[in-house]
Formats: C-alpha cells, structure tokens, sequence
C-alpha cells in the first residue's frame, strides 16, 4: 500500500474511534467509565488526527493502533468500572521517574486490575534491553514494584494485551520469569496475566456471586411507589399531596413518573438475578431506622421480609477503600459501605452515584451498579 494510501486509512481509523468513543458511555445500569478517561482517550484520537492532517508534516508512523487496541479492551463485555485510561501510576500520585503507564484500570471478574496493552509487531518486542527500548523484562519489573507499593490503585492482577500477539520466544520469558498465565477471556488475540503475590488472602464465601446493597437500594426495593402506589399517588389531589410532601413534592412526582416509565423491579430484577443479596451492619441499622421513622405499614412490612432475605455480614471495609482521605465527598459512612462491598469482591446497587463519581476521581475503580431512586412514602 501507499504511503498516502495509508495515511489515509489511517485518518479513517481516527474518525471511526471517536465515533465508537461516543457509545462508551454504557446505557445499563453497570458502570461502564467514567467522562475524565472517555474524554482522554477522545483526545489522544483527535490528536493523532490532527497530527495526521497537518500537511507540513505527514507522519507514517501512526499510534492509532494502540488506541483501538484499548478501545477494543473498554468494549469488552467484562470490562467495568473503568477510572483511568492512558495514565501514569506512582505510588505517592505523582508523576516522577518510578511512575508507570497504564493503559487500562478498571474492574474484571469482581477483582480490580491493570491492563497493558501493546499493539507492536510481535517481531519488534524485545526482552532486553536495546539502543531503542528499555525491554518488556524491565518495563514489568517496574509495573509490578509499583502496583504492589500501591494502596488505594492496587491492583489484584496485571494484564499484558498483545493486539498483534507475541512470539514464542517472548511467551516462554513471560511464563517461566514471571509465572504469566494465559487468560481465559474471549478475546481474540493473546493476553496474558500476572497474579505473582498482589492479591490478598480473602476468607470470603467465593463459590456464590453477592450484590452488596447499600441504603438506597433497599428504599427502592420496598418503595410504595414501586410496589403498586403510582396510581393511587397519581389519583390523589395536588393540595393534599403538597401537603403531606412539602418541599419533596416534585421529588415524588418525579419518581412517580419514572416508575410509569420503567418499573423499578424490571430494572433491578435484570442486574441481580441468580445472585445472593447482602449488606453490612451499618446499612442494615440505617435502614430499619429510616424506615421506623418514615415508612408506611406496607413498607415496613416489606423491609422485614427483605431483610430475611439478605445476608447480613459485619463492616469491613476493604483496605484500599479506607486509604483515601474522608473527605465531604468521600464521607466515612459511605466509604464503609461500598468498601465492604469491595471487600467481598461484590458490586454495591446504589442510586448514590455522587460518591461513585467522587470514587471514579481517586483513580480507583470500583464495581458498581446504578439504579433510579425510589422514596419512602409513607405506604
């Protein structure tokens, strides 16, 4: 081919990524990623386009491959709660000369990890060190000293993604150096994982996959609104309902309205069918208290059988949860929450997606799954 031909193509490619960036945003309810890392790999294609198109200076080395190597990553159907794409990672969160590259952070089968991922000819991959590359013994050695220094961003794998595969020569080093095991994922060229010593000893129930429920979530299982009362709400006068809501009418109404619109059990019923429900001893006291003071008689009724139905474990936040900073956003409370879910490796059900995107800014990513809010209303 051309060398114009392929620049050409190669601008095709560009445009084809931002246009599939767009649909990364998921429609579910899962978590998909966050704005700051679809806007970053936005940017690293219009920048390879507009490199592209500058007539002065035409480039025929082109970086859009990796870029569509890690798109094809974000799209993977396992792949949630992305929080960073194509940044540096160090220890103390600053960029400096022990800082790493990390292509992909997110969330794979319950567990967080870091992906890497390389769209080079497999015959231009070195092992050792050359006059053109630091070598991939060198730049694994690195990532693994940090990812195990690292709290908050620690990883429980890394995964090496070959787009172009790798040589056998190059798979043997992986394997017997650093004990690399081939992925089990459907993906359609070579992966490799790393799992050497970073994961934690867990005494955790692993044989049966845990939605953990926060506050929330449980107010929108036993709703009135969410349980039949839209038309009786509906058919109630507006004085009489101002009334009794106050200020929460519009709120209410609100809910009201998107429960017509979508019911609220369809929603959840598609994300936890087949799972066990749970939830720590923090969200179960808030919950029988809210419910005491504001719930009706149907709804008090309904929280006492979704609690037997829960299994109720104490808090334990997971280490990594409890190493950021409390902050407004980051309040303690929730921190405990959604780290026991981290804990048990289980995705929290929130409506509370003001602390996922205070979380999703930390770095770290977190299994989430989000669902419209429900209120109490006196039922």
């Amino acid at each position: 081919m051309k060398e114009n031909e392929e620049l050409e193509l190669a601008k095709k490619r560009c445009i084809n990524v931002i246009e599939r960036l767009s649909s990364l945003i998921s429609t579910t309810t899962t978590t998909k990623i966050n704005p700051s890392s679809q806007q970053t790999l936005l940017k690293l294609a219009r920048s390879e386009l507009a490199s592209l198109s500058c007539s002065s200076n035409p480039r025929y080395s082109f970086n859009i491959g990796h870029i569509e190597a890690v798109l094809h990553i974000l799209q993977q159907p396992f792949i949630t709660g992305v929080s960073r794409v194509c940044k540096s990672i160090s220890v103390n969160g600053e960029k400096t000369c022990d800082s790493v590259y990390v292509d992909v952070v997110c969330i794979l089968n319950r567990n967080p990890v870091w992906i890497i991922v390389s769209d080079r000819n497999p015959n231009y991959i070195s092992w050792d060190e050359s006059h053109s590359s630091k070598g991939l013994k060198f730049r694994i050695e690195k990532l693994l000293a940090v990812a195990r220094s690292s709290v908050a961003l620690k990883p429980s794998s890394v995964i090496l993604f070959f787009a172009n595969g790798i040589s056998e020569v190059i798979y043997e080093k992986l394997r017997l150096q650093f004990g690399a095991v081939e992925f089990g994922l459907e993906f359609t060229v070579f992966d490799f994982d790393f799992f050497e010593d970073l994961e934690e000893e867990i005494s955790v129930e692993k044989e049966c996959e845990y939605v953990n429920f926060d506050t929330t979530a449980l107010i929108a299982v036993v709703s009135g609104i969410s349980n039949g009362g839209c038309e009786k709400l509906l058919g109630t006068p507006e004085a009489d309902l101002r009334e009794k809501y106050k200020s929460n009418y519009e709120f209410v109404i609100g809910q009201v309205m998107s429960e017509i619109e979508k019911p609220i059990h369809v929603e959840l019923g598609s994300v936890i069918s087949g799972k066990r429900g749970m939830i720590c001893q923090s969200v179960c006291s808030e919950f029988k208290e809210l419910v005491s003071m504001c719930g009706g008689p149907n709804e008090k009724l309904r929280a006492d059988h979704l609690l037997g139905c829960l299994k109720v474990v104490v808090d334990c936040p997971s280490e990594r949860m409890m190493s950021l900073p409390t902050t407004r956003k980051l309040a303690m409370k929730n921190k405990v929450v959604f780290g026991t879910g981290d804990y048990w490796r289980a995705p929290t059900l929130t409506a509370n997606m003001a602390f996922v995107r205070a979380i999703s800014q930390t770095g770290m990513s977190l299994f989430t799954i989000g669902h419209r809010p429900r209120a109490l209303i006196g039922d």
